[in-house]
């Protein structure tokens, strides 16, 4: 019988990793940035009749999430 773990048991054992810490804020103003020009391509298109209006208030609310993102992350890095 052989000495070495099994592939399951290297699987399943704790990683020895430490997390990276990353700035949520530029992850979250990235994001936002990408659904601001996805709005802005979305009005341009909409204004010429060839979609309906639901794209809009979807970039609208990606950019309102990204906002509530970063006020998250300010909160969470005021408290640690």
């Amino acid at each position: 019988m052989s000495s070495t773990p099994s592939r399951t048991a290297r699987l399943l054992r704790p990683s020895t990793l430490e997390p990276v810490e990353i700035d949520l804020r530029l992850v979250f103003g990235i994001g936002m940035a990408l659904w601001s020009v996805a709005l802005v391509v979305m009005v341009v298109v909409h204004a010429s009749g060839t979609t309906t209006g639901r794209s809009i208030p979807v970039c609208a609310t990606g950019i309102a999430l990204g906002a509530l993102g970063v006020l998250w992350e300010q909160r969470r890095r005021r408290r640690s």
